[in-house]
Formats: structure tokens, C-alpha cells, sequence
């Protein structure tokens, strides 16, 4: 079942959430919305101030929980799985219903890696790359894009005023048509499934298993100088970047979030956060701190939103959408 879309075309791309109470069910409609994307997208048209790295740029597959559902009264799994095309963020994390044991992951990893075989063995012989528990090293999914160059852009924005010691790994901008290393290929850093040499026109795919997260972002607003007159895009990004640092995991921040600052509608910035254990440091922990960390910067955080839907969500959505009564 189809239990939810959401379309940004601020940043060029949509996320569609599948799920299904069997692994070969999500598998093969994973497959079908895979090849219908890499038929009709091309990644060399693409332009945005998202990162990307393929047409069906991420695959994440998660097992929400377990309902004992009637008339049966079997315990059956919840499958999910979040696929993107042309740019995504997002794996999961399940704050409700959880699957006790790693019975469930595993099964997630299965189908992540059933559907990167496939993929990979198609006509197109599609580079994939599995983290999570469908990988042996059980890698995350930021060390594989970071290897790959995802969060370099083709044209970085860069400021004059002091805030350009900023890693260029960690440099905003825009991500134009395909990327370097389709161009490169990639025997340096190998695909588990699929050609060394990525296509032009759709790139490579990530797939991984891992808990429900959720994706929350905050917008930022332009600050005001002395002489009340907004600053440049490029200075405003740069404070997004150093929010965006303070507030994630990896610089010090908050426990199991990843951020990045974005330029978004009109302009504007905002702080796009993964929330990888939700029951730990959810949206209202995130929007807590990022007003913080702008009002030291001075300027101002928006109201954040959610990019896509909570495993208590989920469940009921897909309950209702396959007919299964509780």
C-alpha cells in the first residue's frame, strides 16, 4: 500500500512511504516504483539545493511492529519502506509498536537486500549500496554518502565574511545534473550490487535497513544588520551551517540527529534534521534547540514540520489502507 507522499519541490524530489505486512509484497512494489522512476527521470536534468546521488536516491526499510490482527489473531508484521526519487533524506526509527527482537529488523535487511540484488542484476545493473543492518559492517548511511561526495555541491555558495573555514564537506550550494562520480566511476569505494560505472542518467542507490526515524526541519530567517538590512543568501547560510553543526550528534549536539542547512523557498535557509531515535531527542527537543543556537547567531528559527509521518501514523494507515480490522 501507498500510505504516503510527500512532494518538495523546493528541493526537486518526492518520498514515497510503501508498506505491507509481508516482506515480498513491499519488495516488489519497491520494484515497480524503482523502474517506473528510473524510466521516466533523468538524472542529468536535475537542479536543486538538495543533495543527491540517483534517480532512486535512498531506500530505507524499516519493520514498524506487530498487531495481533482478527479474524486470525496471528501476529503479522509492518513493513515500511521510505523510497525517494532523484533526492531524499530519511531512514526510521519506530516509537510505537516496536518489534521486540531483531526478528524484525532482519527482515528488513532481507528485503533491502532482495530488492538491491535485483536492482543491481537488472538491464540497467544499477550501482547499490547497502547500510544498516543489510550490510555486513552494519555502516551508516551518512559514511557511505560522505564517501561518495554527496554533500559536496556542484556550485558551493561561499561568503567573504569570515565563515568560509567551513569543511567544503559541509559547504551548501547547489547539486546540478549528475554527479562527479558518474563520471569517475567507482572503483574506489565499490557498489555491493551493480556496475562500477554509474549511468548519467540515473546514478547510484542507497539501500539500508534501519528503525523508523523521523525528518523534521526548521526554517531559518534572514537576520538584520545594525542599518536593518537583511544580509546576503551566502551569509545566511553559513549561520545555517554552524546551526546546523551545533545541533547534530556529529558536532557535538544532540544525541542521534544529523543535520544540514539548505537554502530553501525565497532564498531562505533551514536546518534539515534526521531524528534517528526519536524517543530520545524528538521534534520538540530539535526545535528547542535550534532556536537557541539562532538566537546566539543572531536570528530567528520558524516553526519546523515533519517531512513524513510517525510509526503510530504508519500503522494506522496502513491497517486502513490494506482493510485489516484490529
Amino acid at each position: 500500500a501507498l500510505v504516503n507522499v510527500f512532494v518538495d519541490g523546493n528541493y526537486h524530489r518526492t518520498g514515497f512511504t510503501l508498506a505491507a505486512c509481508e516482506p515480498s509484497l513491499l519488495s516488489h512494489a519497491i520494484l515497480q516504483l524503482s523502474g517506473s522512476a528510473l524510466e521516466h527521470l533523468d538524472l542529468a536534468t536535475h537542479s536543486a539545493s538538495h543533495p543527491r546521488l540517483g534517480v532512486v536516491d535512498h531506500i530505507s526499510v524499516s519493520c514498524l511492529g506487530y498487531r495481533a490482527l482478527r479474524p486470525t489473531s496471528t501476529s503479522r508484521p509492518d513493513l515500511t519502506a521510505r523510497t525517494t526519487c532523484r533526492a531524499c533524506s530519511g531512514p526510521g526509527r519506530p516509537s510505537f509498536s516496536p518489534d521486540p527482537t531483531l526478528q524484525g529488523l532482519q527482515m528488513a535487511a532481507d528485503c533491502a537486500t532482495a530488492v538491491a540484488q535485483q536492482l543491481g542484476a537488472s538491464p540497467r545493473l544499477l550501482p547499490c549500496y547497502l547500510y544498516g543492518a543489510a550490510h555486513p559492517q552494519q555502516r551508516r548511511l551518512a559514511d557511505v554518502r560522505r564517501a561518495l561526495g554527496y554533500f559536496v555541491p556542484d556550485r558551493p555558495n561561499v561568503s567573504s565574511d569570515g565563515l568560509q573555514a567551513l569543511s567544503s564537506q559541509d559547504a551548501g550550494g547547489t547539486w546540478e545534473g549528475t554527479p562527479p562520480m558518474c563520471h569517475t566511476g567507482l572503483a574506489l569505494y565499490p557498489p555491493d550490487t551493480g556496475q562500477s560505472m554509474p549511468s548519467k542518467h540515473w546514478g547510484v542507490a542507497m539501500l539500508g535497513a534501519v528503525p523508523w526515524s523521523l525528518n523534521y526541519n526548521v526554517p531559518v530567517h534572514f537576520p538584520v544588520d545594525a542599518d536593518s538590512q537583511r544580509v546576503g543568501v551566502d551569509h545566511l547560510l553559513m549561520l545555517g551551517k554552524v546551526i546546523a553543526k551545533r545541533v547534530s550528534e556529529r558536532g557535538g549536539g544532540l544525541a542521534g540527529v544529523e543535520a544540514m542547512a539548505l537554502l530553501h523557498e525565497g532564498g531562505g535557509c533551514e536546518i534539515a534534521c534526521n531524528l534517528l531515535d526519536p524517543s530520545q531527542n524528538g521534534p520538540g527537543e530539535v526545535q528547542e534547540r535550534v532556536e537557541q543556537l539562532a538566537a546566539e547567531a543572531g536570528t530567528t528559527a520558524g516553526l519546523g514540520y515533519l517531512t513524513n509521518k510517525t510509526a503510530e501514523q504508519l500503522m494506522e494507515l496502513t491497517l486502513k489502507q490494506l482493510g485489516v480490522s484490529e
